[in-house]
């Protein structure tokens, strides 16, 4: 007789024991999971086989310093990242020095263009003048030790002339190089090209340090002369004939350059007085026209009849 209640109970029995047991292989492998590879169950002994997950090691450059990566949360075990983004920290030793070297480049030619601005101003403000002759500030470098200093300055004129000397390149004024004469050879006119201005008024002119030029004479629209220059130091007006002639500067009313009448007259009595103080005759009163071409005295480079006139006049 077939006891089914106890078969069923069997069945029963060994599907318990069947469930029993793969759950406690499954027990089983859970906790070798946190257990050494060498103590693992033989069910699960084929985990030991597997690699151990490492990081790769940072990249090394030539000076054997790591880089200092930080990568963000996607980043596996196997060394893989589906996303490699750098914090903002993250500089290379090598660009952290080409950066250095650019930071330092930059700081040394805003530097040097300091130092060209800081040059450029004291040159600026040093009292030379601008306007002289190359061959004047050669004769002013070599000659420094024949400068008028014994005080004896030739200021020997007729009483109708005043004396107003400018100050001098120890004064501060450049145009006055102290420089004495190497004779006189010839007598220059000059005309101020100022139209409307006084003999005194360029006289203050030619005493401004920021002034390049000067002249032994001035003569004025009414007549008026004035001395800025001893007659045995040389003058700034006659370009490379500075070093042996005599300048007469000569005011006009307007743009022509045109004497008036009373200038005109002063110019004649005093060429005539240096001519015979130097011995000299009608062909040695020249032009500054005559010596670099300028337009000087525009009146009488416009007119060589009104000059050959002012000469005519000298003789008599």
């Amino acid at each position: 007789m077939i006891n089914l209640k106890s078969d069923v109970r069997r069945h029963d029995d060994s599907r318990t024991s069947a469930r029993r047991y793969e759950s406690q292989r499954y027990e089983a492998r859970r906790y070798d999971d946190y257990r050494p590879a060498s103590r693992r169950t033989t069910a699960n002994r084929s985990a030991a086989r597997r690699p151990e997950p490492r990081r790769p090691e940072p990249r090394r450059y030539d000076n054997n310093r790591p880089t200092a990566r930080k990568y963000n949360d996607n980043r596996t075990y196997a060394g893989r990242s589906k996303s490699r983004d750098f914090d903002e920290f993250d500089i290379r030793p090598g660009k952290r020095r080409k950066n250095k070297l650019f930071g330092s480049f930059f700081l040394l030619i805003f530097e040097l263009l300091a130092l060209a601005g800081l040059l450029f101003i004291i040159v600026k403000n040093l009292p030379i003048s601008g306007g002289l002759d190359t061959s004047d500030i050669t004769e002013t470098s070599q000659s420094s030790d024949k400068k008028n200093t014994n005080g004896k300055e030739d200021i020997d004129v007729p009483s109708w002339v005043k004396v107003d000397l400018i100050d001098s390149v120890d004064q501060g004024n450049p145009s006055r190089t102290l420089l004495p004469l190497d004779g006189v050879e010839d007598i220059v006119i000059h005309y101020t090209a100022n139209p409307g201005t006084s003999a005194a008024q360029n006289r203050s002119y030619f005493n401004d340090p920021s002034s390049d030029s000067c002249s032994h004479f001035i003569v004025g629209i009414e007549g008026e002369a004035i001395l800025c220059v001893p007659l045995n130091e040389r003058s700034a007006a006659t370009n490379h004939r500075n070093n042996d002639t005599i300048s007469i500067e000569v005011c006009h009313q307007d743009e022509t350059g045109q004497f008036t009448d009373a200038s005109y007259d002063t110019v004649i009595k005093l060429t005539k007085w240096l001519m015979d103080k130097y011995n000299l005759n009608t062909d040695h009163v020249i032009r500054h026209y005559d010596v670099t071409g300028k337009e000087c005295p525009r009146y009488f480079v416009q007119h060589p009849d009104a000059w050959e006139q002012l000469k005519e006049d000298l003789k008599k």
